[in-house]
């Protein structure tokens, strides 16, 4: 079928969409004065129901808006055509620091906080910088919009950049490098760069940090909110602007928005900056870095230089190309050196480099063994190149790639508003206004001498590549200057290039064969015999409970099946934990070739060990996902092993223990949280120490035990009828019956986790040491009670209050950190307020903070006005009865309610009636009883993770002397946690919370 003919065949039915408003509007003459082109006839995708309208102003400005009467949210984007490679030599990092300045006042709102107008207004927004874009968004509830877009294009026009704010973000600038120090892909991005033309844009340090901004400029005399206006001057121009708008409005009314807020930006007439010279010349090719990371990884990526490839964007070559290497089918290039023990993983890709030149990047994650071999990797490599020049293309796999993408995005799924925003606000720049919403997907036309031309690109002579190991941690001669990186560089030699240039074929290495797991059939299904608002049991036995809910809603030729293989055995101790995980993990690795093909077809899957079993769940067309399913299934009961795969996979998972370490101290203070407050979990520590147990033999004698008594819990969701969910159910029970000869455990041994109870008025402190990053992290939590309706309600609502306040006190105002979050955290039917600040300062120091920001709390709830409680509350509301935008997401939702045995799939609307019930009072007295320094059920728990260095800071730095000897008195009332056995041991547990509803324990067949 020629999904291509289907797709476009939309354009024509758009027209016919316009209303006569919609099209007498464009002849207007005020509104016809400030357009210079409109188009309502965007190809969209089938299922897509918003209208749509692209616009070029008279100013150069790029729009698109979608009008959706259906959205909860409404979202704005602008990608402005330039980043941080435009930033001035001497002060590297200005795009960066315009980014995170532009939102805070304006010269009309110049005491505007546009994240506590956000906050109020079920709104949150963000921003990111790249090499040659900006790009702003932010969500909003619909009936804000207007407001909303007023105050963000006047900071666009005429941002304050006061100096006081100024000196703040540059903090917040140095403060997310610092973050990075430590993270691997931050490292060896710089040093990609640091390896390029010393002269190119390329080569700059577009982060930038208090020295690139603060230091080095005041050394030299150069006033940086000058050099930050200028730029904003210069390159904040509409005609490099591109602007995407999405609302409950009509195309008429979007139109009168944007067009009055935003013709009046002056047109500076910019040239979107190109680079036609490639920051990867003859000089720069032909060279080899051996580079030390951070965690203990082996990674191997070839680069090659290509030209800038978007005007083909309708053949995309380079997709072609990266299908075939990355594949991982019988045949590929993956699956030889698999075989050969050598790569755990492969990837192959374009990469953007900016406007004008580009990369074609291959990667491999590497085995220990393949140290010593690279050179063995990379001669493969290039017999499989050689293979496609000597081949040629071959037009069915390119007519496969052709209709998959076509497929994809005929039955493409929504996504929330504010990624889509962002997504097309930067399309805007790539495609004509037609095909902004395809141009990404589809392929249109077959150019082979394009395709050979980009295959030629990829030789030995036009190659850098890089080797990541610890292994040469005592084998470097430079420092890279920005992250401190430890690396080599060498020459690859005239032999090697040689060797590589002239190969004998390969005769394992072939094209893959056609993919038959590639939908044909894309009928919804309307089964008239179960209809029901949320999902029920079609199929009980004592092996098997199944729900089912058919898709009434999205109207997808798509279907979740997501399953729980519940053990008793799964979490017994870390030796069982340890072995499940192998388990999986060979699973997984058995699974590969036939994976990638089906991922391909649409069809994927995620399996992972648990505290209770394995988790499967599947996604995609549902034509064949049962088909899918069995095989997975298949050889879960029937894994062979094979002693080189697992002892290669249990050095990765010894690794990825060690790793934990080096992780980011947030992500630690998440962990420990866990550790400390669960009935039963393994330290990283005590799983490490007994891999030893990890043996082939082990694994052998456990996986029949793991299978012989489970508990199959099943949730099958989206376009399935009943006959088929019914079929699907039984199947899956008679695989296990006949192949594992499982037998079901009873219900008693059936139990889900609790969680520890904090005793009232305790002040418990955990500490850890990272002794890698350089930022440390505090994580305060105040554990309020059971999972209920009003306890639910009454933290969600206090945390929505606290929330933009919090981050302004302690990230914008006090400068503690980079990340400050402040969430409701569930876990095992308990919930509490989690607060979490990464930062430079002394853990103490911030948990004093953050006290004396909750203090605070007190008279803000108490003189908080009742039109602004309101709008909390309304907030609140709307955020919680957002739709799900997509199948998988709903089904993820119910899924919760399933595995927890709470089974309130309406929780969204009972709770949110309960909302509305709610006086400000009740979250007075809510903060009171479980939050403030004097609540009768405050129970506080804190883990600090040092960093290297935070023991070298004061404490107390910036406090008065009265607020020290308060929070000195705090502090020795700290119960600190030396044995994390003995102080749960000390802990009574929480019963289980019980169900919402309790359904029917009868066998359906």
């Amino acid at each position: 079928m020629d999904f291509i003919t289907s797709a476009f065949r939309k354009t024509k039915r758009n027209d016919k969409q316009i209303s006569e408003n919609n099209r007498k509007i464009i002849f207007n003459e005020k509104i016809r004065n400030q357009v210079k082109d409109c188009t309502y006839k965007i190809t969209k995708p089938e299922g897509d129901h918003r209208q749509y309208c692209a616009l070029v102003l008279q100013n150069g400005l790029k729009v698109v808006l979608v009008s959706d009467n259906t959205t909860d949210k409404s979202a704005v984007s602008l990608d402005i055509h330039v980043g941080s490679m435009s930033d001035p030599k001497d002060i590297e990092g200005i795009a960066h620091l315009c980014e995170h300045m532009l939102l805070m006042g304006s010269k009309k709102f110049p005491h505007e906080s546009f994240t506590k107008y956000l906050s109020e207004n079920n709104g949150t927004s963000n921003a990111y910088t790249e090499a040659d874009h900006t790009n702003y968004h932010f969500d909003i509830s619909p009936n804000a919009l207007a407001e909303a877009l007023e105050k963000f294009s006047f900071f666009v026009l005429s941002p304050l950049f006061s100096q006081n704010m100024l000196n703040k973000e540059i903090n917040a600038v140095n403060s997310e490098h610092e973050k990075n120090l430590k993270n691997d892909y931050w490292r060896l991005s710089q040093i990609e760069k640091s390896m390029a033309k010393k002269s190119h844009d390329f080569s700059k340090f577009g982060t930038g940090n208090k020295y690139t901004l603060d230091v080095l400029p005041k050394s030299n005399n150069v006033d940086v909110r000058k050099v930050l206006i200028d730029f904003h001057s210069k390159w904040y121009s509409p005609n490099i602007m591109a602007l995407s708008v999405l609302g409950k409005e009509s195309i008429n009314e979007l139109q009168d928005m944007v067009i009055s807020l935003f013709s009046i930006i002056k047109n500076k007439n910019v040239n979107i900056p190109i680079w036609s010279d490639h920051p990867f010349g003859s000089e720069q090719c032909g060279h080899v870095s051996y580079v030390v990371p951070i965690k203990n990884i082996h990674w191997l990526t070839l680069t090659f230089p290509i030209p800038d490839m978007h005007q083909y964007y309708k053949s995309d070559p380079c997709h072609y190309i990266s299908h075939l290497i990355k594949h991982k089918g019988s045949g590929s290039l993956f699956s030889n050196l698999k075989q050969m023990g050598l790569v755990n993983n492969l990837i192959a890709s374009q990469k953007h480099g900016a406007q004008g030149f580009s990369f074609f990047v291959v990667q491999a994650d590497l085995t220990a063994n393949a140290m010593d071999k690279i050179k063995d990797i990379i001669t493969v490599f290039f017999q499989y190149i050689e293979l496609l020049k000597q081949e040629g293309t071959k037009k069915w796999i390119y007519e496969e790639c052709r209709d998959l993408c076509a497929m994809n995005f005929r039955f493409k799924d929504k996504e929330s508003p504010l990624d889509y925003v962002s997504i097309l606000s930067k399309h805007l720049h790539y495609y004509p206004p037609e095909e902004i919403l395809c141009g990404a997907y589809l392929l249109s036309e077959y150019k082979p001498d394009i395709i050979d031309k980009c295959i030629e690109c990829l030789r030995p002579d036009n190659m850098t590549y890089m080797v990541v190991s610890k292994d040469f941690r005592d084998n470097t001669n430079l420092v890279e200057k920005w992250y401190d990186t430890r690396y080599c560089l060498e020459n690859i030699t005239g032999e090697d290039i040689k060797k590589w240039k002239i190969l004998i074929p390969n005769d394992y290495l072939h094209f893959p064969p056609k993919n038959d797991l590639v939908p044909c059939n894309f009928d919804i299904i309307c089964d008239q015999q179960f209809k029901s608002s949320f999902p029920e049991i079609i199929y009980q036995c004592p092996l098997t409970q199944v729900w089912f809910k058919q898709d009434d809603e999205y109207k997808l030729p798509k279907a979740n099946i997501f399953i729980e293989f519940f053990s008793t055995f799964a979490n017994l101790d870390p030796i069982h934990s340890n072995l499940l995980y192998l388990y999986v993990q060979l699973i997984k690795d058995s699974l590969t070739e036939y994976s990638y093909v089906a991922e391909h077809a649409g069809l994927v899957y995620i399996m992972i060990d648990t505290k209770y079993g394995i988790k499967l769940n599947i996604k995609g067309y549902s034509q064949k996902i049962h088909v899918f399913l069995e095989n997975i299934l298949l050889c879960m009961v029937s894994l062979k092993l094979d002693t080189s795969r697992f002892d290669l996979i249990k050095d990765i998972y010894i690794r990825k223990l060690m790793n934990f370490d080096l992780c980011d101290p947030h992500e630690q203070v998440r962990f420990f949280n866990l550790l400390l407050l669960s009935q039963q979990k393994w330290s990283k520590k005590e799983l490490l120490t007994t891999t030893n147990e990890l043996t082939l033999s082990n694994l052998q004698a456990f996986i029949p035990y793991f299978l012989k008594f489970l508990h199959i819990g099943m949730l099958i969701h989206g376009n399935i009828g009943l006959e088929q969910a019914q079929n699907i159910s039984h199947r899956v029970r008679d695989i296990f019956k006949d192949k594992a000869n499982t037998s079901p455990l009873i219900s008693s041994q059936i139990k889900r986790m609790r969680e520890l109870k904090l005793c009232d008025n305790i002040n418990a402190l955990y500490c850890f040491v990272n002794k890698v990053h350089m930022s440390s992290a505090v994580g305060i939590y105040f554990q309020c009670g059971m999972q209920e309706t009003h306890q639910n309600v009454a933290l969600e609502l206090m945390c929505q209050i606290f929330n933009e306040p919090s981050f302004n006190q302690l990230r914008n105002k006090e400068q503690l950190g980079y990340m400050v979050r402040s969430y409701v955290r569930h876990s095992n039917g308990t919930q509490g307020l989690q607060i979490i600040i990464q930062g430079n300062k002394h853990p103490q120091f911030l948990d004093l903070r953050i006290e004396s920001f909750l203090d605070s709390m007190s008279y803000y709830l108490e003189n908080l006005k009742d039109d602004i409680f309101i709008k909390h509350k309304i907030s609140l509301a709307k955020y919680r009865l957002e739709k799900p935008k997509n199948l998988y997401t709903l089904t993820n939702k119910w899924w919760d309610e399933i595995i927890t045995n709470q089974y309130n799939f309406d929780r969204d609307r009972i709770e949110v009636d309960y909302l509305d019930t709610l006086k400000k009072y009740d979250i007075i007295d809510f903060y009171r009883t479980w939050i403030h320094r004097n609540a009768p059920n405050r129970r506080k728990l804190s883990v600090y993770i040092h960093s290297k260095t935070s023991c070298m800071n004061n404490v107390f730095e910036s406090v008065t002397d009265e607020t020290k000897l308060q929070q000195l008195d705090n502090l020795n009332n700290q119960q600190i946690i030396d044995d994390v056995s003995v102080f749960k041991e000390s802990l009574q547990l929480y019963p289980l919370v019980q169900p919402f509803i309790m359904h029917s324990n009868k066998t359906k067949k």
